[in-house]
């Protein structure tokens, strides 16, 4: 238990993550059509999971086809963006992470009406979405942009104008949102987290909770990474820049 408790594993398997919620993901939105468009019962243990009703089926449907293009481009950056370092994570940190991707689609539906409501027109859907919802949907988009292009940054210090991998060392970024924060990847990803919460509505219990969990931990990783980024250039670093909110934290 103590050797694998002290397991670590290389940064590139955050791939895995990616992997893992795409295809639990995917899963869900096919049945949520299945369901909500075409009337077809679920599986019958996917009864066990729900509780009390909450969240409209325009609303689940929404907020899963939202976090699969999230998590589709998230992937994709992964296999074609990002260069990882030989850094290393523990194991549980790795589980943990695992264990966010594959409960994260099931936060939706756990409180979604239980797949024998009746039809939904979907040409008629778009018009339908409350002011809150289609805030979300904006927000969403605004961060899903800004988080790529952040993320865009990190990789091309690492390459060069042909998009060669060059180097794996670690720099100073110095454009865009990495000018007021040391971690905008960080900060966006809190505001998508956030914009879903507006898809899925005031009245849903379970994802605020993701929300809280994905706050806190992108806050403490933030700052260690910022403490990190001083600790290592010193005097180099701008010293305005902030871990994770601009001029606040």
């Amino acid at each position: 238990l103590y050797t694998l408790f002290h397991f670590r594993c290389i940064f590139r398997w955050f791939t895995h993550y990616y992997i893992l919620a795409t295809v639990v993901t995917s899963i869900c939105v096919v049945l949520s059509i299945e369901c909500y468009v075409f009337e077809m019962p679920p599986p019958g243990f996917l009864r066990e999971f729900l509780v009390r009703l909450r969240v409209s089926e325009k609303s689940a449907l929404l907020t899963l086809m939202l976090l699969w293009l999230h998590v589709v481009r998230r992937l994709f950056e992964s296999l074609f963006v990002s260069v990882y370092s030989d850094t290393k994570m523990n194991i549980m940190h790795y589980s943990l992470g695992l264990l966010h991707y594959l409960c994260l689609p099931c936060a939706v539906l756990v409180e979604a009406p239980g797949f024998v409501s009746n039809l939904i027109n979907l040409d008629s859907t778009l018009k339908q979405l409350s002011f809150l919802q289609l805030l979300g949907i904006l927000l969403f988009a605004i961060s899903n942009i800004s988080q790529h292009q952040s993320l865009d940054v990190l990789a091309n210090m690492r390459r060069n104008y042909l998009g060669n991998i060059t180097n794996y060392a670690h720099g100073i970024p110095t454009s865009g949102w990495f000018e007021v924060v040391s971690c905008p990847h960080f900060l966006f990803e809190v505001l998508i987290y956030l914009s879903l919460w507006c898809t899925i509505g005031p009245l849903a219990r379970v994802w605020p909770s993701v929300c809280l969990f994905v706050f806190v931990n992108q806050c403490i990783a933030a700052k260690i990474t910022h403490n990190w980024y001083q600790e290592k250039f010193g005097d180099m670093y701008p010293a305005h820049r902030r871990a994770i909110f601009p001029y606040l934290f």
